[in-house]
C-alpha cells in the first residue's frame, strides 16, 4: 500500500527555529509520521482518495532546550493522531 502525504504548511507559534533547524526538523516529522502510518496504520476511511484541508492533531508542549528532533516527534505525533482519528 502507498500514501502520499503532503503537508503544505505547517504553523509553529511562539518558537524560533533557525534554517538548519528546520531541516532536521522536518525530516523527523516525515521519518516518523512513516513509522507511525506503517508500523500503526490508519482509519479505514482514509484507504480511499481522499484529501483533507486541515488536521488538528492537538497541541504539544515545546520546551526552551527541545531540540528539532524531538520537537519533529511530537509534531509526528499530534499530526498522526488528527490523521488516525
Amino acid at each position: 500500500m502507498n500514501i502520499n502525504l503532503n503537508i503544505d504548511h505547517l504553523l509553529l507559534e511562539g518558537i524560533s527555529i533557525n534554517p538548519h533547524q528546520r531541516a532536521e526538523l522536518k525530516a523527523t516529522v516525515e521519518s516518523a509520521l512513516s513509522r507511525y502510518l506503517s508500523s500503526q496504520g490508519t482509519d479505514p476511511c482514509l484507504l480511499s482518495d481522499v484529501s483533507r484541508s486541515t488536521v488538528r492533531g492537538g497541541t504539544i508542549d515545546i520546551k526552551e532546550s527541545s531540540n528539532p528532533s524531538v520537537i519533529g516527534q511530537q509534531i509526528a505525533e499530534v499530526i498522526y493522531k488528527g490523521i488516525k482519528g
